[in-house]
């Protein structure tokens, strides 16, 4: 992309819009090619940074994957909840491969969304025993994540199954763009939802708020962790956490 770096850095910044011809540019380098991927993604982009604006989108075209990954690569803060699977930008490649749906060919898998001290993630403790692709997969997964949690790459926190906060069977996202943004997600198999605006996104951040007030501090988090990593290991079945 040869673009001046003055210009990047002002884009980076929110200090300067795309026009047309720019997003259909960048978001191409992102497997958009088709001229109503192009237009609905750039409509949905332009109004998140619309003061008071309410926008919902729904993508369920090829490539939904790369471009919900641009948005997690601007984000400053991200928080994103499961109670069924590892989120895929987290898993190892076998245990993706596993899935009921797995990512598609150049999706991003086990990469951060954003900094450390910007990204957690939450799951149900019923995850850890969900035996996905057999016990050594499980267990590598597992692994996988604390070795991500160690590093400080991510916070992982387990909400206990008990906790009754009534989740959603989607996983959801939110994130903090540049300009103090908030965008919303929600997958559902092939396709994912994104929404803007207090108006759409109130119910969403208000689950994750609760979320994550019932889930465990870092250090018992990681104890269950390494207890269900050990127990996929030996063949055993971890409890219900």
């Amino acid at each position: 992309m040869e673009w001046p770096i003055s210009m990047l850095r002002h884009i980076e910044s929110a200090g300067r819009a795309l026009s047309d011809s720019e997003a259909t540019d960048l978001l191409s380098r992102y497997g958009v090619v088709s001229h109503e991927e192009l237009a609905g993604f750039a409509a949905f982009v332009g109004e998140c940074g619309t003061p008071r604006s309410a926008y919902r989108m729904v993508d369920e075209h090829h490539g939904w994957l790369n471009r919900l990954a641009a948005l997690e690569h601007q984000a400053r803060e991200a928080r994103v909840y499961s109670q069924t699977l590892i989120p895929r930008f987290l898993r190892t490649s076998e245990y993706d491969a596993a899935c009921p749906c797995p990512s598609t060919a150049g999706a991003p898998v086990t990469r951060p969304p954003v900094g450390a001290e910007h990204a957690t993630v939450l799951l149900e403790s019923t995850v850890l025993s969900r035996p996905v692709g057999g016990r050594h997969i499980l267990a590598d997964q597992l692994h996988r994540l604390l070795q991500i949690a160690d590093r400080g790459l991510v916070h992982i926190r387990i909400v206990p199954v008990n906790a009754q906060i009534y989740a959603p069977a989607a996983p959801l996202t939110a994130l903090v763009l540049p300009g103090d943004v908030i965008v919303c997600a929600s997958e559902d198999g092939d396709r994912i939802t994104y929404r803007t605006g207090p108006a759409e996104t109130a119910g969403m951040r208000q689950f994750l708020r609760r979320a994550a007030a019932a889930a465990l501090p870092d250090r018992a988090s990681r104890g269950l962790l390494e207890q269900a990593r050990d127990a996929a290991a030996a063949g055993k079945l971890p409890a219900c956490l």
